[in-house]
């Protein structure tokens, strides 16, 4: 182990991992005076400086999922560093400290993998983070003083950076190894969420929606621009950003392409929808969760059968293609009834001649912890095949066409 060597470690393939602005954000933060690199789930080796992860002194771990914590342990397992914090030796292994959205939802799997879990966004754990990388042995003792990391017995709020002060997007030195965004520069205009929905972590963890630093947006826009390169923009409720609308203009002017996360239905306005298209979106991600009014309801997310159809009226106007993203097994649903209004649903577009290229994106609904359905049953695997059977038969005899990923 080399001392003071670090890395960053997103447990994804690489063009995975660099579609999450999380590598890019610590590759900016750290690099210049911590030397920091990164470390995928798939490669040997560092990604800039080659180096193999048991030579590096600390190990920051970006868990944005579920899944990858899974991933991660088997990452360790492969590189020949223990599982277990109480069997690893400091000078001898890396100090191992986890962070993003999963980990900071449920520490509580990993307390006793990683030396540290920190709950929260990294820009207002920034001292925390420099703390540890310049003394890794003092660890234990920055713990027992800060306020965002979980422990036995303590669940501390998650650290929040106030509006307007950070701005993450895609590190011009990465711009050589592409991502899943068409290798467009990722732009991240907002957290936090508007919206009240009761299986969703985003605004638990990170609180009512706040705006990124638009000045900064901009200036990155610019030298997106100025490199040939298109923007991709990221938040939960991109069309509701005050200054979208100029970014969208000086994309049109400067004739780059634009595409972006999922849109909030209900501000999916024929304005933003004109603007769109003249920036060259394509596509436009929807995500009603189910095709049951009632369930939507239910669910937070209180959206009228015909202003679903007035925002698909947009999207077909305007020729673009739609995803949408739905659950199976919502808390308090019949899986044959939300399996047969999918179907239902299409049969009403086609009805109403909406000829628009549609996928659809099936997942079942996973309890989140602190939301109101932290509690409820994730569905049977006989409950979800049902599911999948239902909808599978009913689109491939009346819109084979429309592609289906099932999860």
């Amino acid at each position: 182990m080399r001392p003071g060597a670090v890395a960053y470690l997103f447990p994804a393939g690489r063009r995975t991992a660099l579609s999450n602005l999380a590598p890019h954000y610590f590759l900016d933060a750290f690099r210049e005076n911590f030397g920091l690199d990164l470390l995928f789930a798939d490669e040997e080796r560092s990604l800039l400086d080659g180096k193999r992860p048991s030579e590096f002194a600390v190990i920051l771990v970006g868990l944005s999922y579920e899944a990858s914590f899974v991933t991660f342990v088997r990452w360790l397992s492969c590189h020949g560093i223990p599982l277990l914090a109480r069997d690893r030796r400091m000078r001898t292994h890396p100090l191992l400290v986890a962070g993003g959205v999963a980990a900071s939802l449920n520490p509580a799997p990993l307390s006793g993998i990683c030396d540290a879990v920190l709950r929260g966004e990294a820009e207002a754990m920034h001292g925390e983070l420099c703390g540890i990388m310049d003394a890794p042995e003092d660890v234990r003792t920055r713990l027992a003083l800060s306020n965002h990391a979980a422990t036995a017995g303590k669940m501390p709020s998650p650290a929040r950076a106030p509006a307007g002060s950070f701005a993450v997007s895609s590190h011009p030195l990465l711009d050589q190894f592409g991502n899943e965004f068409g290798d467009r520069v990722v732009l991240e205009l907002d957290r936090g969420c508007v919206g009240h929905c009761r299986f969703c972590a985003a605004r638990h963890l990170y609180g009512p929606r706040r705006e990124a630093d638009r000045t900064r947006v901009m200036a990155a826009a610019e030298k997106a621009f100025a490199r040939g390169k298109g923007i991709a923009l990221l938040g939960t409720g991109v069309e509701s950003v005050l200054w979208v609308d100029d970014l969208l203009e000086r994309a049109i002017a400067a004739k780059r392409s634009v595409s972006l996360s999922s849109v909030r239905m209900a501000g999916f306005t024929p304005e933003f929808a004109s603007r769109l298209a003249a920036a060259g979106a394509k596509t436009v991600t929807l995500a009603p969760e189910s095709m049951c009014e009632a369930t939507r309801r239910r669910i937070g997310k209180p959206l009228r059968e015909e202003e679903f159809f007035d925002v698909l009226s947009l999207v077909h106007r305007h020729r673009f293609k739609v995803k949408l993203y739905v659950m199976a097994g919502l808390p308090d649903t019949d899986p044959v009834e939300e399996a047969e209004a999918v179907v239902a649903f299409v049969a009403e577009m086609k009805k109403r001649k909406m000829s628009i290229p549609l996928s659809l994106s099936v997942s079942p609904f996973c309890p989140k912890p602190g939301t109101p359905f932290a509690g409820r049953r994730l569905m049977t695997k006989r409950e979800y095949e049902r599911f999948r059977r239902i909808v599978q038969r009913g689109l491939g005899v009346m819109a084979p066409q429309v592609a289906v990923e099932w999860f």
